[in-house]
């Protein structure tokens, strides 16, 4: 289909409908991945980085728990003895809630998860049987405990939190990378819209005021012809535009003038034979 031949309300209507579509895809494009950052960013902290919190949690809870048993194992005072065994207790819960907010979020295989956990209830187990000694005024056995198979204990248990802490450190690191692989690529189709928009923008506009000029601006110079008495010229444009409609009236009314100037020119060599065709009641 020829750009001529669509109406010329149309071809603009047209012109201005491509380039608001391209917009509202730009737009809908650029949400999109706003979403997807947005969805990272909430997954990142969700995730890998609430789970380096409670995992870095759990190790200052974990020491401040030996340290308080150690105190109360080396104590003499059983006031302090009792207060440092107390402490152990509450560390105790808290630590088991971090548990549950770990195996909730962590990302990786809950195994892991477990392993730490049942370290942690062995040494535990182990660190309620040596306070039960140290209660029981056995302060040299406690002691020799906490600093033999305790010790082989706890280095396990230190051992398998750090596989939680490798883990969500490099998912993080993951998570991070992807944004930014996500975010370099939302640039990249950003800036390749925007350009196809700019550029679809002045190639319609282009087009649409060339298809639109060029005819009027040679209809223009039909009608100076007109006006300067040369009824001779020809009109090329043909199309079922509005520039098409009034190029055919140009050529119904140049062909009209052609007839009354060739009547004219008869009556003026006095042949009074020729007619005048009468195109309506105004026309006379």
């Amino acid at each position: 289909m020829k750009l001529s031949n669509i109406k010329i309300g149309s071809r603009l209507g047209l012109g201005f409908s491509l380039i608001i579509l391209f917009s509202l895809g730009m737009s809908i494009f650029s949400y999109l991945q706003l979403q997807n950052i947005s969805k990272d960013t909430s997954d990142l902290y969700y995730h890998p980085f609430t789970v380096s919190n409670a995992v870095r949690d759990l190790q200052i809870k974990i020491l401040s728990m030996a340290s308080a048993v150690k105190n109360g194992v080396h104590s003499n005072d059983i006031i302090e003895i009792n207060n440092e065994f107390a402490a152990a207790d509450e560390y105790e819960k808290e630590i088991l809630t971090l548990f549950q907010l770990i195996e909730q979020r962590f990302l990786g295989d809950k195994q892991d998860v477990k392993t730490v956990y049942d370290n942690f209830i062995k040494w535990n187990l182990y660190r309620q049987e040596t306070v039960s000694i140290k209660k029981n005024a056995n302060s040299e056995l406690a002691l020799k405990r906490l600093l033999g198979e305790g010790k082989i204990i706890r280095d396990q248990l230190d051992s398998s939190i750090f596989v939680l802490v490798n883990f969500a450190s490099n998912k993080a690191k993951e998570f991070y990378s992807n944004s930014i692989s996500k975010k370099d690529n939302s640039e990249f189709w950003l800036i390749t819209f925007f350009s196809i928009t700019f550029i679809l923008g002045i190639v319609l506009s282009i087009l649409i005021t060339f298809s639109i000029t060029k005819p009027l601006y040679n209809l223009v110079k039909t009608i100076e012809d007109f006006s300067a008495g040369k009824f001779a010229s020809k009109i090329h444009y043909e199309a079922e535009d509005e520039l098409g409609v009034l190029s055919d009236s140009l050529r119904m009314m140049q062909k009209d003038l052609l007839e009354k100037a060739e009547v004219a020119q008869a009556i003026a060599v006095g042949d009074f034979s020729k007619n005048i065709k009468i195109h309506s009641n105004e026309d006379m």
